[in-house]
């Protein structure tokens, strides 16, 4: 299994998390473009665009883990939760993405564990650097 960090926490060591299902792909997909500015007037056909460089958009991403006891997602949400912003670290991504938690989306309980999805904010795709391992 891939070490993954949160800030400088490693996920399975600190709260016995593990990724699941896409959540390399969300973390690895590229964001949209803000909308350029356009012109839609009554006396021409179609619609006019300001064709200006594209600037990237925030992105917003749905990321899926596994636990195996509530104290320790409840130490994991309450880490996530009392820092403004953290940073999520694998080689997988190659890069450091800064988020911002915004919600949880989705909690089951098991026998066997716990499966949740929390939603977080990449503010800028920018800002990302290099892995460091």
């Amino acid at each position: 299994m891939e070490n993954i960090y949160i800030d400088t926490y490693e996920l399975f060591n600190t709260w016995h998390i593990t990724p699941k299902d896409d959540f390399f792909a969300e973390l690895m997909s590229f964001p949209s473009i803000k909308k350029r500015t356009e012109m839609d007037l009554s006396k021409k056909d179609g619609l006019e665009v300001l064709l200006t460089s594209g600037k990237i958009d925030k992105i917003e991403q749905t990321l899926k883990f596994g636990i195996d006891t509530y104290d320790n997602y409840l130490e994991f949400m309450d880490y996530i939760t009392s820092v403004n912003n953290f940073t999520i670290n694998c080689p997988t991504v190659g890069s450091s993405v800064i988020v911002d938690y915004i919600s949880t989306t989705d909690f089951n309980h098991y026998r066997e564990g716990i499966s949740f999805t929390i939603k977080v904010r990449e503010a800028n795709f920018k800002n990302r650097t290099a892995y460091a391992g």
